[in-house]
């Protein structure tokens, strides 16, 4: 399977589009609904995390370091979950892109 893979400038993060078509999210040890309403990342060690947590993963690896860390206090977290979730359930509004799947496939977020 083709696989369509962008990478930052230091090589430490690998974009996957589970849009595309042959994408099994299964395979890559993903919730088939969940990968479609989260970002997910994965370390080197195998362990995923989604949603605002994956930001947090992904900007430790970009460098940020003040970032994360404000990311990570009680208050700011929570809000990142629920900004998150929000952005998730609307974002296709936001960008203007079409759902992978439309009323026939029941999709809903979680």
């Amino acid at each position: 399977m083709e696989r369509y893979r962008a990478k930052d400038k230091n090589g430490r993060l690998s974009f996957v589009d589970v849009n595309r078509q042959g994408f099994d999210a299964q395979l890559e040890g993903l919730d088939p609904q969940k990968a479609l309403d989260y970002i997910h990342a994965r370390d080197a060690k195998g362990k995923i995390v989604r949603g605002a947590e994956a930001f947090i993963w992904i900007w430790l690896a970009c460098g940020y370091k003040v970032l994360p860390l404000l990311a990570q206090l009680p208050l700011i977290k929570q809000a990142a979950r629920v900004f998150y979730k929000l952005f998730a359930r609307y974002r296709y509004k936001i960008s203007g892109e079409k759902l992978v799947c439309g009323p026939e496939c029941d999709h809903t977020m979680i």
